[in-house]
């Protein structure tokens, strides 16, 4: 009975591991070869986003990548210029992240080597589909992602940043639920509202142009800056209906 108590026990843990595993947000501080930088890194499921920047500019660079191309390493791309997409490549054990960046894909590589650490933040997100007409091979769907940073702690300031980060996702929001709720909510009420539009849509005209029935919503709420107690939060939203 001991050992199977110990299994279990076991196996609880390995599960909620694996689901702190899935998202997350660091803030990495480390260099480029001799230049201090600093990267606000957000993790959910596969794809990463977020922003760095060098400590002596303090110019918030946005980047977004994924950990399925780069040959188990995460890769990113990062959006410095119009011209310029800097690509870093690393990886990231036990908060000691090493790797490298280039300016550009045909440029030389510099050592990129850093530290992590949560900051006291998680980051929740939610992804989901519906489609317009199941009984069609190739129905339209709409497709819905959000996600934010969520402060860990209570602190009068914590309680603050909650409630800001709750009304930047419902306006004049005034109850006290969780992000993720919050979250799950909004992906319900979006795709019901996909639906509910397209209701009186005949099956000749989806059929005729099926892209035109599509949805695609995305909102993240990301830190792109953070010196103490000062935060900086990156609102991005995108909708093609």
């Amino acid at each position: 009975m001991k050992s199977l108590l110990v299994l279990v026990l076991s196996l609880i843990g390995i599960k909620a591991i694996s689901q702190q595993d899935i998202s997350w947000y660091k803030m990495i501080t480390g260099s480029i070869d001799k230049y201090p930088v600093t990267m606000h890194l957000h993790k959910a499921g596969n794809t990463y986003r977020g922003y760095y920047y060098y400590n002596s500019q303090q110019r918030p660079i946005y980047f977004t990548g994924n950990d399925t191309a780069y040959n188990g390493s995460i890769g990113l791309l990062a959006f410095s210029t119009a011209q310029d997409n800097e690509i870093f490549t690393f990886k990231i054990d036990n908060n000691k992240v090493s790797g490298e960046w280039k300016k550009a894909p045909d440029s030389l590589p510099l050592n990129f080597n850093a530290s992590a650490s949560s900051s006291n933040f998680a980051y929740i997100f939610t992804v989901g589909s519906e489609k317009l007409r199941p009984n069609l091979s190739e129905s339209p769907e709409g497709n819905y992602s959000a996600a934010s940073v969520w402060p860990t702690g209570n602190s009068s300031s914590d309680r603050f940043l909650k409630k800001e980060i709750r009304n930047t996702f419902v306006q004049n929001y005034n109850g006290d639920e969780e992000i993720g709720a919050i979250l799950l909510e909004e992906k319900k009420s979006a795709l019901k509202r996909y639906i509910n539009d397209n209701v009186k849509t005949s099956e000749e005209d989806i059929k005729e142009m099926p892209s035109a029935f599509s949805m695609d919503e995305q909102e993240d709420l990301m830190i792109c800056y953070k010196s103490g107690k000062a935060v900086s939060l990156a609102h991005f939203n995108y909708a093609y209906t």
